[in-house]
């Protein structure tokens, strides 16, 4: 239920970042910072800004503000979306280096004592070496 109402929640968001121009923004931001790389590290860099959002929104949330900004980062630079999609929801679902980033995480932190710098040092780690392997394999499975 909670989930269905934090989606609820983005989709709007979403909705108003394409419709007032700020996805657009944030696609210009992350263009040029990455113009010039090869589609590998435009992927590494999507992977990471999903991985940032999963550290203060949950999962389903973050995927749902970067991947309107992730197609149309393809588009402009003329690859498949499908790759960029992919980099979003594998990031999204591999964050768990963050308390709320899954609702199950956040189950757990209570009742096991947990603090945040602990999803950090164990977790953090893992999601790197997710990221990683997933740029190398997706255009296996997604060519560009």
């Amino acid at each position: 239920m909670t989930s269905l109402v934090v989606v609820g929640g983005m989709l709007p968001l979403a909705d108003a970042l394409e419709v007032t121009g700020g996805s657009d923004v944030l696609v210009q931001i992350l263009l040029d910072l990455v113009r010039t790389a090869s589609p590998r590290t435009v992927m590494a860099a999507i992977f990471g800004l999903t991985a940032i959002m999963g550290v203060l929104l949950p999962n389903i949330a973050a995927a749902v503000l970067v991947a309107p900004i992730a197609i149309t980062a393809a588009k402009t630079l003329g690859i498949s979306p499908y790759s960029l999609a992919l980099r979003v929801l594998t990031a999204a679902s591999a964050t768990f280096f963050s308390p709320v980033s899954t609702p199950v995480i956040t189950v757990v932190v209570a009742p096991g004592g947990y603090r945040f710098g602990d999803f950090v040092k164990t977790s953090l780690p893992l999601t790197v070496l997710v990221g990683i392997v997933t740029v190398m394999i997706a255009p296996i499975f997604f060519p560009y």
